[in-house]
């Protein structure tokens, strides 16, 4: 019943260019958790600042307040999804672009395979990638390569500095 009353909370309150996540509700007799990660459609990376979290937790308090007829407690942890998020396929391929990223996927021969790429472009149900190393702590492009997006096991965004 809490999980419902916080979506409807969120989905009148998170508006363009934020966007849910994701969602945990913890319910527990007296004392429920909420943990909300909030996507900012216009950051690179899609963060969201610490007082921009604030703000969700505090409108989702002031609201769940007024819809608490039990005097149910609960804790909120509103947070961004960060530069090093996990990602979503296909559909974060196109917006991340550019970047760079993490990813296990089934190679050619089956095997599944790790490695770090920067995402250069989607072409149909491909994905072309420059996989590279790193020497003397700088990123070195060892080569390009195309995987099909459904041999994509799964993939997070990186960041080397």
């Amino acid at each position: 019943m809490l999980e419902q009353i916080v979506k409807k909370i969120l989905e009148e309150q998170i508006q363009f260019p934020y966007q849910l996540y994701s969602l945990k509700v913890n319910e527990k007799t007296g004392n429920s958790s909420i943990e909300i990660i909030i996507d900012n459609l216009e950051n690179k990376y899609g963060s969201i600042s610490i007082e921009e979290c604030e703000r969700f937790s505090r409108i989702l308090l002031e609201n769940l307040e007024r819809e608490n007829s039990e005097n149910h407690e609960f804790s909120i942890s509103v947070s961004s999804v960060g530069a090093e998020r996990i990602l979503q396929i296909p559909e974060d391929l196109l917006r991340f672009t550019g970047l760079d990223a993490k990813f296990t996927y089934k190679s050619v021969d089956g095997k599944q395979k790790d490695g770090n790429f920067n995402i250069l472009r989607v072409e149909g149900d491909e994905v072309f990638l420059a996989e590279y190393g790193k020497k003397n702590f700088r990123k070195i492009v060892q080569r390009e390569i195309h995987i099909k997006i459904q041999d994509l096991i799964k993939g997070n965004l990186i960041i080397i500095i």
